[in-house]
C-alpha cells in the first residue's frame, strides 16, 4: 500500500509539513524578540527607495550627514557582480534601479573612474550608457536649449550645479570647476552649455549633441537661416508656437498680425510700437517696418522665428492646411 492509494493521507502528510513549518518560523521570529518585546531588523528589497532616500537627503543640503555616508556604503555593497542594481534578490540587472543607484554613488563622491563605476558602465552592463535603454528608465529629463540654458526646471542658475551632479557623468572635480565659473563668471554660461551638452550626449549620442550645440550658437548669436526642421524644432522645444498655412505665408502675412497671434502684442496698435522702437526680430535680424511675412522669411522648410525683446521667443510653423 502506497500513499498515492490514499490520498488522505497525503493531504495529513502536506499539513504536518505546513505545520511543522509555521513552528519553525514562530520560533525563529521568537528568538529575534528583544526583552522590552520590540524586533528590529534589516528591511531587504532592492536599492531603488535606498538610492531615492539619499537623492533626498542631497536636494536638502543634508550629504554631509552620517547616515548618508552609510546609506551609499549599502548601495555599493548590493552592486552585482555585471556592474549592475537589481530590483529583488538574486534578480537580474534593472535599468532604473541600477541608474537611481550610479548618480547616487556620485553624489556621495565616487569618482566614475572607480573600478565599481566603470564597471556599472561596461559590458555585459552596458545600461547607463545605452541611448535604447536609457529611454526605457521609469524617469526621463528634457533639456531646454534656449540660450544654451539648459534649464531643465531649474529656478535659477544655482541649480545647474546640482543638476551636473545629477545627471551627468562627469568627475566630482570637473563639476567642481564649473561650480567656480558659475560663482566668478556667470555671464559666460560655461556651466548651463557643459550640462546641455552632456545630457544630450547621454541620451542622443555624440554626434547630436555637437549638432545641438552648434546650432544653439548659430540661433543666438547670429541669423538664423539654413537649419533643419528637425534642428530648429529640437533648440525651440520649449517655446511657444503658433501654426500659420502655407497658403497664408505665399500671399503674405502682415507682421503686425503676426505678432498678435503670436501674442508678442496684445494689440495691433502695441505692436506697431515694438516694430518702431526696434524690438521685433525674425530670425533674430531686427524688422525696420511693418512688412508683410513670406515664404522667405523661413529659417527653415517649416519654420520661422520671431522675437520681441531680447528674451521672447516665438516659433511659427507652416502647416499644409487652412488656418
Amino acid at each position: 500500500m502506497s500513499v498515492q492509494e490514499f490520498p488522505i493521507l497525503d493531504e495529513i502528510s502536506d499539513q504536518r509539513r505546513i505545520a511543522a513549518a509555521i513552528d519553525a518560523a514562530t520560533e525563529r521570529l521568537r528568538s529575534l524578540q528583544h526583552r522590552d518585546g520590540h524586533w528590529c531588523g534589516e528591511l531587504e528589497g532592492d536599492t531603488i527607495l535606498e538610492s531615492e532616500y539619499l537623492l533626498l537627503l542631497f536636494y536638502l543640503g543634508r550629504a554631509a550627514e552620517d547616515r548618508f555616508r552609510k546609506g551609499a556604503e549599502y548601495v555599493r555593497r548590493q552592486q552585482l557582480p555585471d556592474g549592475g542594481w537589481s530590483i529583488y534578490a538574486a534578480g537580474p540587472t534593472d535599468l532604473s534601479a541600477s541608474v537611481k543607484a550610479y548618480f547616487v554613488l556620485k553624489l556621495a563622491g565616487d569618482s566614475p573612474d572607480a573600478p565599481h563605476m566603470v564597471r556599472s558602465r561596461s559590458r555585459p552592463n552596458r545600461l547607463l550608457l545605452s541611448r535604447t535603454n536609457f529611454s526605457a528608465a521609469r524617469r526621463s529629463q528634457s533639456v531646454d536649449w534656449r540660450g544654451q540654458g539648459a534649464r531643465m526646471g531649474a529656478e535659477d542658475d544655482r541649480d545647474v550645479v546640482r543638476f551636473l551632479y545629477l545627471f551627468t557623468f562627469l568627475p566630482k572635480g570637473r563639476v567642481e570647476e564649473l561650480a567656480e565659473a558659475v560663482r566668478t563668471a556667470p555671464e559666460k554660461r560655461e556651466a548651463q552649455k557643459v550640462l546641455a551638452f552632456e545630457v544630450t550626449r547621454i541620451v542622443h549620442g555624440e554626434e547630436v549633441a555637437g549638432e545641438m550645440a552648434r546650432a544653439a550658437e548659430i540661433v543666438y548669436h547670429s541669423e538664423i537661416k539654413d537649419l533643419s526642421d528637425q534642428t530648429l524644432a529640437a533648440v525651440f522645444a520649449s517655446v511657444p508656437s503658433t501654426e500659420v498655412s502655407r497658403a497664408d505665408l505665399e500671399g503674405g502675412i502682415d507682421l503686425v498680425d503676426l505678432l498678435c497671434r503670436a501674442k508678442l502684442a496684445a494689440s495691433k496698435g502695441e505692436a506697431r510700437r515694438l516694430i518702431k522702437n526696434g524690438g521685433v526680430y525674425v530670425n533674430n535680424v531686427r524688422v525696420d517696418g511693418e512688412i508683410k511675412v513670406g515664404p522667405n522669411h523661413r529659417a527653415s522648410e517649416s519654420f520661422l522665428v520671431l522675437r520681441s525683446g531680447k528674451k521672447n521667443y516665438h516659433l511659427i510653423r507652416v502647416v499644409d492646411r487652412q488656418g
